[in-house]
């Protein structure tokens, strides 16, 4: 009789305080202590723990049971019985997590989907040490334009969700304030979160927004990851993914397609917003977006801090614009952009309010009618090194650019296809200029008539006032000329390795006259043999 009684409560799977609570458990390790195998167990749980299925079939806590005061009794977060299952059981396991101060959630099945329906799942305030663990599956909201988010929380930390697809049931619908109804997961006030091998689609506003109302205290709300996540672009309206006044954050390796947006969206895929410090986007890669990368800051004429210190690296295609900042400083990007711009704006937009940043790119297939590089900001330094010529003008800028340096790196027998490079610059500011021009490979200019200007390969005017140390260098075979129009001044022949005067010198007399054959004082000229300069 006892040894049934026994085998009765170790069977017992109803009952807290018995079956796995009265079996010991203790690990063959010197040190170690003994306890329960349910404590064991709790280290780790599943959502299947807590009534969870995950088969993609919907079902409301009517199908189980006959009243909400009953569903309440096992689900005491439950509102409706229209509420599904699936999604009870997840939020039964993080209040659980949310009580022990952290908890690890097993979510199994790479084909299992779960039903959450219109409920969002709810982290609250305070958050510590969640971790839901996915194999793949789907989380599957039907929103359908409602206006709360699909996961939120507030001051979360070290709150992890790693490895599922989300779908937020938001497909078809476009407009209605995008940028704040219906993000996929929405932090404020993060800290040592991770977003990690999550898929997105047919989220409304942002996919994955996290952020910090406190513009001044980024350093609070740092080290939080997001990685190898993506979207595919359905129904997503407004942005992928988005930092807001975080510190020392990072998205590594993110992905995005199809991110077009609407007329009343700004569809930005990858975002740095306001006081983001320390902050990096690292190998993304964006196809067919409005704008890839965008930097910003809210506030108005140069106010705030905007990105700061950023690194950017990735590959942009087909993208309206592979970048675009209006407030950055220190940044370091190395973009390769294919197909990118539309219009004068530029597959590369540095709009104003940036200071010292650093630009590495590959430029490929830039459309016709658009820049490849548009600059309004000072102080912007542009390294090319591989540019196709294709695309309206290689550089363009406003008076605002001053001290724009643009360094040009390759021949075209090396694919970079500098060829005519004078025609690819549309500079209104004299204080652009050239610091290393990489000549090899380069066939000597070739006046153009018809257009008034120089055919040639790499053609600058050098730089003046302060500028004059920076020369222009010859990294190996090439011809370097000084000119006005059609009349070469100054040419240095590389094969000769000499210097010549191509048109001559003029030769006069004496001073009285080259005066009065109009040569300037200080310029020179020849009798004879012997070279002059005119001083009276």
């Amino acid at each position: 009789m006892a040894d049934d009684n026994l085998r009765s409560d170790l069977a017992n799977a109803s009952d807290p305080t018995k079956g796995a609570a009265l079996v010991g458990y203790i690990p063959p390790l010197n040190g170690s202590t003994g306890r329960t195998t349910a404590d064991k167990l709790l280290e780790r749980v599943s959502v299947l723990d807590f009534g969870a299925i995950g088969d993609g079939v919907s079902r409301p806590l009517s199908t189980i049971f006959a009243s909400l005061a009953l569903a309440q009794q096992v689900y005491p977060h439950a509102t409706a019985l229209t509420d599904e299952l699936d999604w009870a059981a997840f939020q039964a396991a993080l209040n659980l997590g949310k009580t022990k101060g952290g908890l690890t959630i097993y979510c199994p099945g790479t084909d299992s989907i779960y039903i959450f329906g219109e409920n969002a799942l709810s982290f609250g305030s305070n958050a510590k040490g969640i971790r839901f663990i996915g194999d793949g599956g789907v989380l599957r909201f039907r929103r359908y334009g409602g206006t709360t988010n699909l996961i939120n929380g507030a001051n979360p930390n070290g709150v992890e969700l790693r490895d599922f697809r989300i779908e937020g049931g938001q497909l078809g619908l476009t407009g209605n304030a995008a940028a704040t109804d219906g993000q996929g997961i929405s932090f404020a006030s993060p800290k040592n979160c991770v977003a990690d091998k999550l898929i997105f689609t047919d989220t409304r506003g942002f996919a994955l927004l996290w952020y910090n109302n406190n513009r001044d205290s980024a350093a609070d709300c740092s080290n939080n990851l997001i990685i190898d996540c993506g979207t595919d672009g359905a129904g997503v309206a407004s942005s992928s993914f988005l930092f807001a006044n975080l510190s020392d954050s990072m998205m590594i390796r993110p992905t995005a397609k199809n991110n077009t947006g609407t007329s009343d969206d700004t569809a930005y895929t990858f975002d740095l917003k306001n006081n983001c410090i320390n902050c990096s986007i690292i190998d993304f890669i964006a196809t067919n977006c409005r704008i890839a990368v965008v930097l910003s800051d809210d506030s108005s004429s140069g106010v705030g801090i905007g990105a700061k210190n950023s690194r950017i690296t990735g590959t942009a295609y087909n993208c309206g614009a592979a970048m675009s900042t209006n407030k950055a400083s220190g940044t370091y990007a190395s973009i390769t952009m294919v197909g990118c711009g539309s219009g004068t704006s530029g597959a590369l937009a540095i709009a104003g309010f940036n200071t010292r940043c650093t630009y590495d790119l590959v430029i490929h297939d830039t459309p016709a009618d658009a820049n490849a590089i548009y600059s309004s900001s000072p102080d912007q330094q542009f390294n090319i090194s591989r540019y196709d010529n294709s695309g309206l003008w290689l550089f363009s800028n406003n008076g605002s650019a001053a001290r724009n340096e643009i360094n040009i790196m390759g021949g075209p027998n090396r694919t970079s296809g500098l060829a005519n490079i004078q025609a690819r610059i549309n500079s209104t500011n004299e204080t652009l200029f050239p610091r290393v021009l990489d000549m090899r490979d380069l066939p000597n200019p070739v006046w153009n008539a018809a257009n008034s200007r120089w055919d040639s390969t790499l053609c600058f005017p050098m730089p003046g006032g302060s500028r004059t140390a920076n020369a222009l260098t010859m990294r190996s075979t090439g011809d370097i000329v000084l000119q006005s129009q059609a009349n070469a001044k100054l040419l240095y022949a590389h094969a000769s390795e000499t210097w010549r005067i191509p048109n001559g010198i003029p030769e006069y007399a004496d001073d009285a006259a080259a005066s009065a054959g109009g040569l300037a004082v200080g310029s020179l000229y020849r009798t004879g043999s012997i070279i002059k300069i005119r001083v009276t």
